[in-house]
């Protein structure tokens, strides 16, 4: 991750709201107003961010094959250039992985871990090697109770995040937003050396309990 992106293509649900230069969704379908809270939440930390919103539909109670097409879409949609941002998960699934594999490895990819309170290793598309995902740490910048866990998360803030519209209770999605805004403005080879030695203290403090 050390370049300079010029999209960021968002796996979210329907998103309603003020800003004029989001692409994709349909906005008079948001019942939950996840993708809302998600990208005001990017624009928080980088205003600049050219998102493309990739809309789950349904209220995210897709069938597999649903959700396979939607992943597939995803995959053949994205550039080399463009940051994916997925935000959900489901029980793991090998197919999924091998499409979301396949994704990562054209384009730049972060996931959220989950909100479930257990390894990556039982969700998919999470626990997909080439991707980054995003665990989501407390207000005592230990691991949230709430947040999916593994070797290769990058613990990140994200528990109650305050917004302009109320508070996002979805911890390691608001954690893998942060980290998509603050990529967008800064790719630095310095900052993702912060970031990852953040993560190897975490790890070390977590073992030795």
């Amino acid at each position: 991750m050390k370049r300079k992106y010029k999209r960021i293509i968002l796996s979210d649900s329907g998103y309603c709201g003020e800003h004029s230069d989001i692409e994709g969704a349909n906005t008079d379908w948001s019942p939950f107003r996840h993708g809302t809270g998600i990208v005001d939440l990017i624009k928080k930390y980088s205003p600049d961010a050219r998102i493309h919103v990739h809309q789950v539909p349904e209220e995210f109670n897709l069938s597999r094959e649903k959700m396979l097409l939607h992943v597939t879409e995803l995959r053949d949609m994205a550039e080399p250039d463009d940051l994916i941002v997925i935000e959900w998960v489901i029980h793991r699934d090998l197919i999924m992985d091998d499409i979301v594999s396949q994704l990562a490895q054209k384009s730049d990819t972060i996931i959220c871990a989950g909100n479930f309170g257990g390894a990556i290793e039982n969700w998919s598309p999470c626990c997909v090697p080439e991707a980054q995902t995003i665990s989501c740490l407390n207000k005592s910048d230990r691991l949230a109770k709430l947040s999916n866990y593994g070797e290769k998360c990058i613990p990140m803030y994200g528990t109650s995040v305050k917004m302009s519209d109320g508070t996002i209770g979805s911890g390691t999605s608001a954690s893998a937003a942060i980290m998509a805004g603050i990529l967008w403005r800064n790719t630095s080879a310095k900052f993702l050396r912060r970031v990852m030695y953040k993560m190897s203290k975490y790890h070390e403090r977590e073992l030795a309990l």
